[in-house]
């Protein structure tokens, strides 16, 4: 996405012809793009706010997978300013509507960044619940590297309880399902983890 001016001067009249016309759905994903252009360029207050309106909006016309999308931005957004408790309730939040529209791959995600919160603020039995969710759903959907990335959670979480062998276990899976599909550059990530594992 371009965030140019002109991108959301484009946007924003979008949005002003959606709420002449009563499309609250137009509105609100007019919203959702004007947020993700507020959000490159670094307004991060305005972009939370134009979220915020997007879940609103969402929720009124009953579309649950906008809703599901607003929120996990909005939480990815929350994220990326170090506010872990606001964009867990954000990601818990989201799920419920990503299982209300049978998107698995939305709830892998979600559930695979709530393990991550979990264990960065020490709640490592949580985060492995979280991951275990997220890797029965995505070994289901044979999703090699939605797995891998779980199973990377999962030696982390290992690795901070001190248990080594299990962690070296997490990520020669993570590896090896990496590299079946061909991912070279999540495959170049579980290497790093476990040549720091190789120096613990």
């Amino acid at each position: 996405i371009e965030a140019s001016e002109e991108a959301i001067t484009v946007c924003r009249s979008a949005l002003e012809a959606s709420r002449a016309a009563k499309d609250t759905n137009g509105e609100a994903m007019m919203s959702t793009d004007l947020a993700a252009l507020y959000y490159l360029r670094g307004n991060i207050a305005e972009s939370g706010k134009m979220l915020q309106q997007a879940v609103s909006e969402f929720r009124l016309v009953g579309n649950r997978d906008g809703v599901a999308t607003a929120l996990s931005n909005y939480a990815d957004s929350r994220l990326s300013q170090g506010d872990l408790k606001e964009a867990k309730k954000l990601l818990e939040e989201s799920i419920p509507e990503y299982q209300a529209v049978d998107d698995k791959e939305g709830v892998v995600l979600n559930l695979d960044s709530l393990g991550d919160i979990c264990r960065q603020s020490g709640e490592l039995d949580k985060a492995e619940t979280r991951y275990r969710q997220a890797e029965v759903i995505a070994r289901a959907m044979e999703d090699k590297n939605a797995t891998a990335y779980v199973l990377s959670g999962m030696g982390d979480v290992a690795l901070d309880r001190g248990d080594l062998a299990l962690a070296s276990k997490r990520y020669e899976e993570s590896l090896a399902l990496r590299n079946q599909a061909g991912e070279k550059q999540s495959a170049a990530e579980s290497r790093v983890s476990l040549a720091r594992l190789a120096i613990e």
